[in-house]
Order: C-alpha cells, then structure tokens, then sequence
C-alpha cells in the first residue's frame, strides 16, 4: 500500500460501499435467475448514462400456445451500521397496480362495465393481482424513510439523501425497462409478459415508524413496501402514477424469493395461461367496477 494508506480504513471503506454486499445478492439470485451485474438504464429526468446493481430474469412455469411469462427484477444494494427508519403510511391501501406487467401490446387494458362504457386500468388490475397474498396481505406499506446517522453522542435522520438514492434510481430503471417493450405490435404470434418488480437489498437493521409525534411507535421488521406517487400529464388532465419498492433485510432475501415473489409471479403467470384470450384481447367486462372478482370477469363478446 502507498504511505499513508490506512489499510484497516480501507476494508472499512469497502464494506460501507455496498459491492460486497451487491456480489452476495448476485450470487445468491444467480440460483434462480440469469442476472446482469451493472446493468445501464438511462435516467428519466437527467437523460444520464447510469447503472442499477442487479437486473434478474427467469422464466415462469406456467406457460400458454402463445404467452411465456417472465419475472424481472430491478435491484439496489444498500448497507448501513445504523437503521433504516421507515414511516408507515397513514391510511395504507392495497396496491392494485402491482405488478408492472410489460411485454404485451398495450400498458393498460379496458374494463367494460355498463354496455357502452369502459375504463382503462392497469394489467395488473385487470388480472385482479390483489387476490394473490403478496399484494393483499403483504408487508407493511409505507410511505417514506430516513437513515440514521450519528450526531455527536445523538442521533439524527438524514433527510431525503437515502430516498433520492434509491427509489428515483429504481423507478427511472423501471421507466427504462418499460421502453424496452415499446416495440411489442397487436396480433403477435407470441408475447412475453413480464412481471417487474424493484427491489432494494439493505444490509441494516429496519425500523417502522408510527404513532404520533408525541408518543411515536417503533418497532423492527424485515420486509416493507414503499409506494412512491408522481403526477403525470396526459393530454389536458393529470393522474397519478404509483410506484412501488420492496425493501428487503439481507437476512431475509432467500424467504423472500423463494415464499413470496417467485410464488406469486408463478400464481400470475398461471392466470394468465388460464385465461390467454381474455389477456390476449386486452379487454373483458365485468358486472360492477368497484365490486368484482377475477371469477366474474367475461369477454366482452359475451
């Protein structure tokens, strides 16, 4: 080492980097995905070169004459000594939206319900993926979070720094991905829908917090879920677009994958199969819009 290059600073350097810990979570997906290490995506707002850590696919089970589902995961690698506070939302609601699904001719499907009136909703509303459990009995929602970081002898959260770090990464990746898919025409002989899903990998301990200023709530966990909500233009009016983070511990990234995500993509992936023409028209109708099941879900033909 040249002189003055503390080579006990150093190794402390590379551990709060999060390679190492990046490497770990390759290889452990590596057992059940194809990954890409560094994988390039183009910033949404800057228009910037960037990298994500970890970009994971692999194929689903169940399979159809002309669908062959995929699952993809965007992922950040994170490490701290100190916890991650996460706030929990207020009024937590089932996400609806999630999954992403891409890979099919059209982001958004229409649901009929009078005779002559329909909406356009999400494919993962459409497919009605709040039935599955780790969309509707998930992990606690939350709506922020900070880092803590030591002050003197005190500790303080660090503000917006961790967030702008990780969830705007994750969703211009999402973003970016999503382009990818822009070439997918009507009436292919085959599609590749895609579940995809950001997920951030934190080496640290997670704290949720609740109550109230005056006597707030905190208590551990492993698994949280973030929604993030934009405003975007479309044509003369606004609507809002969510986009959901699963923050993981590291301890727990196996159980994970292997009890929740890769389970539910398999469940979805099976839907689809099941029904290929409903997912194939891009279109069904249902007896009432806000009251529905995936049973009541007809073509619109009939």
């Amino acid at each position: 080492m040249p002189a003055g290059v503390d080579p006990g600073k150093l190794v402390r350097a590379v551990q709060a980097s999060g390679y190492p810990l990046q490497t770990v979570v390759a290889r452990r997906l590596s057992e059940q995905f194809n990954i890409v290490e560094e994988w390039g995506y183009v910033d949404r707002v800057s228009h910037d070169h960037r990298t994500l850590d970890i970009f994971a696919q692999r194929s689903l089970e169940a399979k159809s004459p002309r669908l062959e589902p995929a699952l993809v995961l965007l992922v950040e690698c994170k490490r701290s000594d100190l916890p991650y506070v996460f706030f929990a939302a207020a009024i937590p609601r089932t996400p609806s939206e999630l999954p992403s699904i891409f890979g099919l001719a059209r982001n958004r499907f229409l649901l009929y319900g009078e005779p002559s009136r329909h909406r356009e909703v999400p494919i993962a509303h459409f497919l009605r993926c709040s039935d599955f459990p780790f969309v509707r009995s998930g992990p606690v929602i939350v709506s922020t979070f900070s880092r803590v970081e030591r002050k003197g002898k005190e500790f303080k959260l660090s503000g917006s720094e961790p967030y702008n770090a990780l969830v705007l990464p994750l969703a211009s990746a999402l973003e970016h991905y999503r382009e990818t898919w822009s070439g997918v025409r009507q009436h292919q002989e085959r599609y590749w829908p895609t579940l995809a899903i950001c997920l951030a990998v934190i080496d640290a301990p997670f704290v949720v917090a609740s109550g109230t200023p005056e006597e707030p709530d905190l208590r551990t966990t492993r698994w949280v879920r973030l929604v993030h909500q934009e405003a975007l233009r479309e044509g003369d009016g606004w609507r809002r677009k969510p986009y959901f983070v699963d923050a993981v511990c590291r301890g727990v990234l196996g159980e994970y994958l292997d009890q929740h995500i890769v389970p539910f993509a398999e469940q979805v992936a099976s839907r689809m199969a099941e029904q290929q023409d409903l997912v194939l028209a891009e279109e069904g109708r249902v007896p009432d819009w806000d009251d529905w099941s995936w049973g009541d879900m007809r073509p619109t033909s009939s």
